[in-house]
Formats: structure tokens, sequence, C-alpha cells
């Protein structure tokens, strides 16, 4: 984000392991530069605690973004790897997040799965006055853990609350969804239907791009669900091994 040229990066993370890991690769190392990470859950803080973990203040428009645990699992599944975990929707960390947000009346970019009832997601950033503006898709195998705890993953595709990438895939993966929300408050332009994005029209975009024989979800370049018209990015993920962040 820094590097795309936000004046002020602040995270907040409540992992003891993550902040210092952070801190060494990202951090700015005296805590005035444009990059600072502090510990903090933000689940549990209120907005004003959430902005008193920044060293010094941060500037007057802001915009929230997570990239939250977001798998769904049951709770015994849960309690094994609580890192990942997003309940047992997958949306566990969202209201939280989206909280704050409205609270900034801020824009906001949420990081969900496929499987994490995408539905449910716009219905959240929509009631609390979102629209969403922009999605970006980055198809991902699962991982080793979700195949081995399958029950809520399967459950919601089975009941039309999540898509998995099968199509020409000896084993099934999903897109990580970046919503890119813009703040419209309670305005009367979110409840009009014309261009907007649906939960109905992404989980139809996610069935369409899970019809794709390739990463390059070549299935997108026909029309777009409910008339939406607004940026959408694909996003092909190098191997593990390669990823800097890895």
């Amino acid at each position: 984000m820094a590097r795309a040229g936000a004046a002020r990066v602040h995270g907040v993370d409540s992992g003891a392991a993550s902040v210092a890991w952070a801190t060494a690769h990202y951090a700015s190392r005296n805590g005035d530069g444009p990059v600072t990470v502090a510990r903090g859950d933000f689940a549990r803080m209120s907005t004003d605690e959430l902005l008193a973990t920044a060293p010094t203040p941060l500037p007057g428009r802001l915009v929230v973004t997570s990239n939250p645990p977001y798998v769904p699992l049951i709770p015994e599944a849960d309690a094994l790897r609580r890192s990942i975990s997003g309940g047992t929707d997958g949306l566990k960390w969202a209201p939280a997040i989206i909280g704050h947000g409205r609270a900034l009346g801020s824009d906001l970019g949420l990081t969900i799965g496929s499987y994490s009832t995408p539905r449910t997601a716009v219905r959240l950033l929509e009631d609390a006055g979102y629209r969403v503006h922009a999605v970006t898709l980055c198809p991902l195998p699962l991982g080793d853990f979700t195949l081995s705890h399958m029950e809520r993953v399967l459950a919601l595709e089975e009941a039309g609350e999540a898509v998995l990438w099968r199509a020409g895939r000896e084993v099934p993966a999903y897109f990580i969804v970046g919503l890119a929300s813009r703040w419209v408050g309670d305005g009367t332009d979110i409840d009009a239907p014309a261009g907007r994005l649906t939960g109905d029209g992404l989980l139809e975009l996610l069935r369409t791009a899970a019809r794709s024989r390739t990463p390059r979800l070549e299935t997108l370049d026909g029309p777009r669900p409910d008339g939406w018209t607004g940026p959408l990015r694909v996003l092909d993920l190098p191997p593990a091994t390669v990823r800097h962040h890895w």
C-alpha cells in the first residue's frame, strides 16, 4: 500500500509473532516513517483505541483494509487452527472490520474466500452503508488443513452459499476475493439496483470464474452479472515457495 502511494500505513495484529515479523520486514525502524505496526485485537478494541495504537496521528482521510482469517470451520477444527478460522460461515471477523470502517466513514477493503458466504459478506457491507466498487479474484489451491476439515465448506457449497473451483483440477481450489467498497453512508445510492454488485451477483461471478479451466479465468470475458460495470481484476499468484512474503 505504501508503494502504491499511501502516505501512511499502520497495521494492527493480535499475534506477537506476526507483529515481530512485519516490523522486521516492513515497518519504519524509528516509528515515524510511512509504515508502522502495533499489537492489538481489533475485534475487542473501540475505533478510538485502534487509532491510538499508531505512534503518531494518522491522516484525516483513511481507508480501512483487512485480510482476516476466513476459512469456514466447525468448532472442533477452529480450536486446532485459529490462525485461519473464520468461524462457521467464514465471516467471524467481518462485523468488527466493517464496524471500524463505518465508525470512521472511510472506504473499506475486505478480503474473504469464495467459500466464506459471499452473499452474506455483501449484505453486511450494504447494511453498514457500503457499496462494492471493485473485485479482485485470486485462485488458490485449498490447503492441507482445509482439505482435511471440509465439513463446513462442503455444507455451504451444497447450500449454494460457497463456490469451489473444480473444473479441470485434481485438487479443488477457491478464490481469494478482494472487495473494495466505497462508503456511501445512509444515502439512497446504495438502494439503487442498476449497476450495483449484489450478493447474488457476486456468487454468479464466482460461479462463472469456477467454470474456467485456466488461472486466467477467460470465462469472465463475457457480460457481468446484474449489469455491474466496476473494475474486475484477476491475480495469479506464483507458487508459495517463491512468494516473497512467505
